[in-house]
């Protein structure tokens, strides 16, 4: 055995340790950043089926400063986020369709519906399957039903759909 194979062996090695690290590196960071999501139901029909994998952007989960700016500079009127409502125990998937500031329409806890300006910190979500911006037009639940969700409640901007194959695309960001 002569020396360049040695050498040529050791380099082997040492790229190898180099790529796996990287790759393990890689693969933390994406577990701690990128959430996948499984779509259930009809509510984001038809931009989503029930089925559609797709994958997003983890927000801070602290409510300070960092999760707020973070909050701000993604949040835009027709992103499609994961939010976990206070209403509900589960984790959902809506589009934003209203920010602070701005004006919709949702019930108001009796048995009207009324046009209200939303609060500071908190977003408006629809479902796309929505025919109406009227609540008591349509069957899906979402802001309409209960009202406004605090900014701090989304926990990811979902960006990407990559299952099934076929319909792997962008999902629109908002802006």
């Amino acid at each position: 055995m002569d020396i360049h194979s040695t050498k040529k062996g050791t380099r082997w090695v040492r790229s190898a340790a180099s790529s796996v690290a990287i790759g393990v590196l890689l693969l933390i960071v994406t577990r701690r950043l990128c959430v996948t999501v499984r779509i259930y139901g009809a509510s984001m029909r038809p931009t989503m089926r029930g089925g559609d994998l797709l994958l997003g952007i983890r927000f801070p989960q602290r409510q300070g400063i960092v999760g707020y700016y973070v909050r701000k500079l993604l949040l835009k009127n027709g992103a499609i986020v994961l939010a976990h409502l206070r209403t509900n125990p589960v984790y959902v998937v809506k589009r934003v369709d209203g920010l602070a500031g701005e004006f919709r329409y949702w019930h108001d806890g009796g048995s009207g519906v009324r046009l209200s300006q939303i609060p500071n910190d908190h977003v408006f979500l629809i479902s796309d399957a929505a025919q109406s911006s009227k609540p008591s037009e349509d069957a899906s639940v979402d802001s309409r039903h209960y009202g406004p969700q605090r900014s701090s409640d989304i926990s990811a901007l979902l960006f990407l759909r990559y299952f099934p194959p076929s319909t792997t695309a962008a999902l629109h960001v908002g802006g």
